[in-house]
């Protein structure tokens, strides 16, 4: 039995620091780095490693019947500094939208499974 509301569509919503890993010219780096910033020590340096494993998480979400997807991209890893933008990067980001598009029409009933935002480098993680 699958859990419905009518009109209620259930989805995720990710974070760049928590799922991508491999960034460390970040304010939440430099942030996780201080002792005592997080209880066992470790850091989002490795995540879940979804930059490198995005194909397989936008299969899961799609085998869980996700309908809606907020995606977040590392604003360091677009614009690495001022005014210098990694147009891999950008098209990486493209790709894992268009690949969730691509998951939510390939399986009727399902809406819109793409949307992004970048996280940027100067917000401050304690608020």
């Amino acid at each position: 039995m699958r859990f419905s509301i009518d009109g209620l569509l259930i989805g995720t919503a990710t974070c760049a620091t928590q799922i991508e890993g491999g960034r460390r010219d970040t304010n939440w780096a430099d942030w996780a780095a201080l002792p005592g910033r997080i209880r066992d020590g470790s850091t989002p340096l490795r995540a879940t490693d979804h930059w490198n494993r995005w194909r397989e998480d936008t299969s899961l979400m799609a085998d869980l019947g996700l309908q809606v997807y907020r995606m977040g991209i590392e604003w360091s890893r677009i614009e690495p500094t001022p005014g210098d933008f990694d147009v891999e990067a950008i098209a990486r980001g493209l790709r894992r939208s268009a690949a969730g598009r691509a998951r939510s029409r390939s399986r009727p009933g399902r809406a819109s499974c793409a949307s992004s935002s970048a996280t940027s480098t100067t917000s401050s993680p304690t608020g």
